[in-house]
């Protein structure tokens, strides 16, 4: 009789270890399954992250650059410059942090050199420290602005093609060009 209960025992065990078994078999489907899932959900918040960051950058628009005379009027004769207005309206963004944003201003000569109020005048762009023409605090509220930046020029207006360029956020937010004769 004893001997019976343990043929019973021993077979509700193999029973019992069966059932663990299909469950073990069962949870390790649906944790490699959620792993599946989570990697997917990792990928999608990385694909938005990275649009994200693309649509977090300021754009510069009607970019304008006159050269001056000294009255302030525009003037294309190098000789006859003595200030260069440069316009342009920062965009709305609404996935931008609002707040002060830090504008520089680059107005290079043909031969590359870039035109500066200050040899002092300098910031980390690219990895490099750059000249830069001039710079503004602009306090940004998502909306666009409107921005002139002046550049009183010294003896280092020359004949040829100038190149301005924008840059805020270590980013070139755009580039336009004037000629002086």
């Amino acid at each position: 009789a004893m001997a019976i209960n343990y043929i019973r025992q021993i077979d509700s065990l193999g029973v019992a270890n069966k059932q663990l078994q299909d469950m073990n078999l069962q949870l390790n489907t649906q944790v490699e399954d959620q792993k599946k899932i989570d990697l997917e959900k990792t990928k999608q918040l990385e694909d938005l992250s990275a649009k994200v960051e693309k649509a977090a950058v300021l754009k510069a628009f009607n970019l304008v650059a006159i050269p001056l005379n000294k009255k302030s009027k525009p003037a294309f004769k190098a000789k006859k410059v003595t200030k260069i207005k440069t316009t342009f309206t920062l965009g709305e963004n609404a996935v931008i942090d609002a707040g002060t944003k830090t504008v520089y201003l680059r107005i290079t000569r043909g031969d590359g050199a870039c035109l500066a109020s200050s040899q002092d005048n300098t910031f980390q762009y690219d990895g490099q420290t750059v000249l830069f023409t001039e710079k503004k605090d602009v306090d940004y509220a998502n909306s666009d602005v409107n921005i002139d930046i002046y550049y009183n020029t010294t003896d280092d207006v020359t004949k040829g093609t100038y190149k301005v360029n924008i840059i805020c956020d270590g980013k070139d937010l755009g580039t336009t060009n004037f000629v002086l004769n």
